[in-house]
């Protein structure tokens, strides 16, 4: 996410937060960050053009893997993530699971 902060407009949903950035690579667009902090009840949020998300889940709250778009992360010995790849949603609707995080970059 880059340094400039914008507003914008969502439905006030007690579990939803939604941050707003200039993307970091420079490029015209958005980055969004957003957060399902609900511990049971999913949240659908609107994507207005197709974009590249990253969607961060865990099985369990105290689980010791993290998951990114459903697959697990894993670390080589220096503690470089081996792979980070965006998940490519059309727009439309994207539903995000209880506890997790996504961040869309469109």
């Amino acid at each position: 996410m880059g340094t400039d902060v914008y507003k914008h407009e969502h439905s006030d949903e007690e579990s939803l937060h939604i941050y707003c950035h200039s993307r970091k690579d420079g490029k015209k667009g958005y980055a969004y960050l957003i957060i399902n902090n609900s511990d049971f009840e999913p949240v659908t949020v609107e994507l207005t053009q197709a974009s590249e998300c990253y969607l961060l889940t865990a099985p369990t709250l105290r689980s010791s893997v993290m998951e990114l778009n459903g697959k697990p992360l894993t670390a080589d010995e220096k503690g470089n993530i081996t792979e980070f790849a965006p998940k490519v949603y059309p727009d439309g609707e994207v539903t995000l699971p209880p506890c997790s995080v996504m961040f869309a970059v469109l």
